[in-house]
């Protein structure tokens, strides 16, 4: 398993996005903000992220949370769990997924939906691009 490297950023701060992607040169980021309802962290900041990384060639995961907003969505066709997601990459990289800890959201006091999807269908008639799931580049088997 490659090495990696975490590195926090403020998305309130446009400046520090370059001045870590510079520093860091990544070949891949991934992006799993959460701004609660700070707008200039939830919206403006994975588009700055965005905008940097394809100047760089930088590929770009962008793990969206359960807040939803108006505008166009974009995700594939699988309906994963948080822990779905986990399991499957653990596998693409060689981890035991055993080791991840799992819980279920109904179990706790937390407020929110418990299945929360994104309806891609608007966005995808837009696109010549197919929508990969995550299964599709994840799963191993």
């Amino acid at each position: 398993t490659p090495s990696v490297s975490w590195h926090r950023l403020d998305f309130r701060d446009p400046r520090a996005l370059d001045k870590v992607i510079d520093a860091v040169e990544p070949s891949v980021v991934i992006n799993a903000s959460s701004g609660d309802a700070d707008w200039t962290v939830t919206a403006d900041g994975p588009v700055r992220l965005a905008q940097s990384t394809a100047r760089r060639g930088i590929r770009l995961v962008h793990v969206s949370s359960d807040a939803v907003f108006f505008v166009f969505h974009l995700a594939g066709p699988d309906a994963l769990s948080r822990y779905d997601l986990g399991v499957l990459i653990a596998r693409r990289d060689g981890i035991d997924p055993a080791r991840l800890s799992a819980g279920r959201r109904a179990d706790t006091q937390l407020l929110g939906a418990l299945d929360v999807r994104l309806d891609s269908r608007a966005t995808q008639r837009r696109l010549n691009t197919r929508l990969r799931g995550a299964r599709d580049f994840l799963d191993k088997g």
